[in-house]
């Protein structure tokens, strides 16, 4: 329709009025035409604050930050002084490349004008510099603004939730609050994105309940807003489109599959990532059947899987054993045209290595279209361990340290292997070397939506008095059982102080929650063979459900067993 009007204004008329031609190049650039727009711009007899706004608008609006970002240094070469409006696109821009470096100059620009508190300006820059991975810078400009609106709000909670500073991002929600203002959907995808990553179930509940309570969450906006027009409607759409995936991801991730489940049922329309947020769910606790009756779900409703579902579906086979369902599986990618990574490789290596099919993997690891990584090569370690393979043990190891001379996991895994073979002597050294590379464990509880953080130097703290005496309890009746389920050596250590982090926040978590609730722990590093028999027990013993996430893997502790089959 643009096209036509312009065919009707004689050339002379809008080359010659800068209003007819600045309306033209903004005109384009909305639509997204950023090459007529560029064409008309070229052709005016005179350009004006105004016909450089309009370009570099609608670059930025359509996702080319360069071009915007050029657009300004030669609009200053002009001898054209930007306005707030031009500052504004431009940090826009800046946040839309992730450049710190010009988003600073970009913001020196915004102190001369003296503009550095206009709300509007204010709330781009906090969005930038989280963008930027700049939080400090971020939390500066937000703490010096004047006005604080749910924009600028969350802007520093996306940042500190997308960078996994969780509890500064639930912080930030909790201050909003105070401050009266009061959170939108996009809010609430990014506190339920914080939740997700420590696994902050109560927390996660309560914002759920928020959303709904408060109307963020709709159950059927369709009729809602039948009568906004199509622009806003589709606006609101993704916006609860997202809100929904949040919520089925921060469930599954926190181990409530169920509750997962039922907010996918209820949603009015399904995405890529509704899809593979539920089967991630799933895949993590081991459920190999549902994913795979979720995946043929993802056929019916013609929504084609990528890379993340291939993952989850190779992964959850891992976990399963299922060597013949991966590799049709790995097959079926090429069909949906997609080429496996590297982490689709390990995954199969893994599984490969688990079954004694060690040639085999080793051929796969020795073929495959990238480097090896170090998780593939510890995942060899694994199988040696398992099937006390100690030449290939030796080799990936001295691969792994190629990569990574300081990988604890490693050095535990090849610790194990000297140990099994009877190597005293080569186990010595290889543990002398892990006590000096050792990290310190941090283990987090979710207590009624309270996060307690537990540490290593923890561990002979005073005030944890009656956290040790539940723990020997519980090694006096390991013992009394003498259950084959577990490690003799940790039931017999009951007058040594407990060195894991996450025992002490799995028996605070007895001790402050009801009989039969779940319990949920994240920790930053591996859980060791002793922690995991110790969960294990507890789970049947107190007839609770423990979910546990570490740095590499998933477990779901209930009547005795956990969900990774002791694949981790």
């Amino acid at each position: 329709m643009g096209r036509k009007i312009q065919a009707d204004i004689p050339e002379t008329l809008y080359r010659s009025d800068p209003t007819i031609g600045n309306t033209l190049v903004d005109m384009f650039a909305k639509c997204g035409s950023l090459m007529e727009a560029l064409q008309i711009f070229n052709e005016l007899p005179k350009r004006t604050i105004v016909s450089w706004n309009a370009l570099i608008a609608g670059y930025v609006e359509h996702g080319h930050g360069n071009d915007a970002l050029n657009c300004f240094d030669q609009m200053q070469l002009d001898c054209m002084s930007p306005d707030a409006s031009t500052l504004n696109c431009s940090l826009k821009a800046c946040g839309l490349i992730r450049s710190s470096i010009k988003s600073q100059v970009v913001h020196s620009e915004i102190v001369k004008k003296g503009l550095e508190q206009s709300y509007l300006i204010g709330n781009t820059l906090v969005d930038v510099y989280v963008k930027c991975n700049l939080l400090a810078d971020g939390r500066y400009v937000f703490d010096r603004q004047k006005v604080r609106n749910v924009i600028s709000w969350t802007a520093l909670i996306s940042g500190y939730a997308d960078r996994g500073v969780s509890r500064d991002a639930l912080d930030c929600l909790e201050e909003m609050e105070v401050d009266g203002v009061v959170p939108n959907a996009v809010t609430m995808t990014c506190s339920l994105k914080a939740c997700s990553n420590i696994g902050a179930i109560d927390v996660g509940q309560a914002l759920h309940a928020q959303t709904v309570k408060r109307g963020i969450l709709y159950t059927d906006y369709s009729d809602r807003f039948s009568k906004i027009g199509d622009k806003a409607f589709h606006e609101l759409a993704t916006e609860q489109l997202q809100l929904e995936n949040a919520l089925v991801d921060m469930y599954g991730k926190c181990g409530n599959v169920l509750d997962a489940h039922d907010v996918f049922g209820s949603m009015p329309m399904h995405d890529l990532v509704s899809w593979n947020a539920l089967i991630t769910g799933y895949s993590r606790q081991g459920h190999a059947e549902i994913v795979f009756e979720l995946f043929d779900g993802m056929a019916e409703e013609a929504v084609h899987p990528d890379e993340i579902t291939f993952l989850s579906i190779l992964s959850v086979c891992s976990h399963a054993g299922l060597v013949q369902k991966a590799r049709s599986y790995f097959k079926a990618m090429t069909e949906y045209n997609l080429s496996p990574k590297s982490e689709h490789y390990n995954c199969v290596i893994d599984l490969l290595g688990r079954a004694g099919q060690i040639l085999e993997a080793t051929e796969m690891l020795e073929r495959m279209p990238y480097q090896p990584t170090i998780f593939a090569w510890c995942s060899m370690l694994g199988a040696c361990r398992k099937w006390g393979n100690v030449k290939l043990g030796q080799h990936a190891f001295e691969c792994v340290l190629r990569l990574d001379s300081q990988h604890a996991a490693a050095f535990m895994l090849m610790f194990s292997i000297y140990v099994d073979a009877c190597m005293w002597e080569e186990a010595k050294k290889v543990e002398e070397a892990l006590q000096a590379l050792k990290q310190p464990g941090q283990s987090l509880v979710d207590i009624f939506g309270v996060v307690h953080t537990f540490c290593e130097e923890d561990v002979d703290n005073m005030r944890h008095k009656e956290l040790h005496a539940k723990l020997r309890e519980v090694y006096l009746e390991m013992e009394k059982r003498d259950s084959t389920n577990v490690l003799t050596k940790t039931s017999n250590s009951i007058n040594c102080s407990c060195k894991h982090s996450e025992r002490l926040a799995l028996v605070y978590g007895l001790l402050n929650t009801s009989e039969r609730s779940q319990i949920h722990i994240v920790k930053n590093v591996p859980i060791c063979e002793d922690c995991h028999n110790v969960m294990t027990f507890i789970s049947r013993t107190e007839r609770r459900k423990i979910v546990f996430k570490d740095k590499i893997c998933y477990h779901e502790f209930k009547n005795g067993k956990c969900s990774c089959g002791y694949y981790c």
